[in-house]
């Protein structure tokens, strides 16, 4: 009789083991709950494709910059779709908390641009995450050579645009 009992708790636990296994858990980054059907790559294009596309229906886009020209001699160009406009007050925010950042409404200055990097996203995870650019000019220490903004751009995920 014991024996038997505990072959149907070791059976029971056996299967509430596999059941709780089978199923499948989303995290709160998993924004169409499909990780676990595509690998990684497959992944993160589809993210980007929902982003971008999110940014090409928006009918009314507002330009803001984040000028650091002064201290790391960047500038940071965000297109605002008209429903995520709520979204400028964390990017002035943490614009104005860099050493002379400056936040402004309006592109940033194309005088002595060195390069830009494009396209690159801000939060992977939000469909409705902003797209920006930097911008990167010449300095006297010559900091933003061709090779340092490649770099950088290759870490940021971005595009890189010459001028």
């Amino acid at each position: 009789m014991i024996k038997v009992i505990i072959s149907i708790v070791s059976v029971c636990s056996i299967a509430l083991v596999m059941l709780s296994c089978s199923s499948i858990s989303h995290d709160k980054h998993d924004l169409y709950q499909d990780d676990h059907l595509s690998d990684y790559k497959e992944h993160v294009k589809e993210e980007h494709d929902a982003i971008f596309q999110h940014l090409a229906s928006s009918q009314h886009i507002e330009v803001y910059a984040c000028e650091l020209q002064e201290f790391s001699q960047q500038c940071r160009e965000y297109p605002v779709p008209e429903d995520v406009l709520f979204k400028t007050e964390d990017l002035a925010k943490g614009c104005e908390s860099m050493p002379q950042g400056k936040f402004i409404k309006g592109h940033c200055p194309a005088e002595n641009r060195v390069a830009r990097c494009v396209d690159i996203i801000r939060n992977n995870h939000d469909e409705k995450s902003l797209v920006y650019q930097n911008h990167y000019y010449q300095s006297k220490d010559g900091k933003w050579n061709m090779s340092e903004v490649k770099r950088v751009c290759h870490d940021l995920e971005g595009k890189l645009s010459i001028k």
